[in-house]
């Protein structure tokens, strides 16, 4: 089965600092196939046969800790998954500017109420909008001016972690 692996907050601001070529390294020892990296920023793509997403998940958890003592959220996709998440896009004409647009993966589905908050928060012409199982913001002024993101977590009720279009893209050719 071909995954893709989100690391959240690895090599940001000098904290969980993990060199991606040592990575590949310790995730080929462990049996996964075809272990590819994209930026610093903990994007994988890989192949295992044996594992669940969850156990896959937890496996790679356990694996960063113990190898390199980072402490990291892990998202597990199938590659279908991604593909899902490209088609459905419901911000097609902001692909154009793949910056402004980025897309949200939560541990858990948000209820109503945090979709509402999201949207009550948006500023800058900023448009939010949940197709499962993703979360997409279009912040055409920036993520940097966004008062969504800073508090996206919070705001959405679980912990996620977020892309820009141009590296879902470059994660989807993996």
């Amino acid at each position: 089965m071909d995954y893709l692996v989100l690391l959240r907050g690895v090599n940001v601001a000098g904290h969980n600092k993990l060199a991606m070529a040592d990575l590949r390294e310790a995730l080929t020892q462990a049996g996964h196939g075809n272990v590819r990296t994209y930026i610093q920023s903990g994007n994988l793509a890989l192949t295992n046969k044996r594992q669940t997403d969850t156990q896959l998940a937890a496996n790679i958890n356990a694996l960063l800790q113990n190898e390199f003592s980072v402490n990291s959220d892990v998202w597990v996709l199938k590659r279908e998954t991604l593909h899902k998440v490209i088609a459905q896009n419901p911000f097609q004409a902001a692909t154009a500017q793949p910056k402004t647009l980025h897309v949200y993966f939560p541990k858990t589905e948000p209820k109503e109420e945090a979709l509402a908050k999201l949207e009550a928060t948006a500023t800058n012409n900023e448009k939010v909008q949940w197709v499962a199982p993703a979360l997409y913001l279009h912040a055409p002024g920036g993520i940097g001016r966004s008062k969504i993101v800073s508090r996206m977590d919070s705001l959405v009720g679980t912990p996620t972690t977020g892309r820009n279009w141009q590296t879902i893209e470059k994660l989807a050719a993996l």
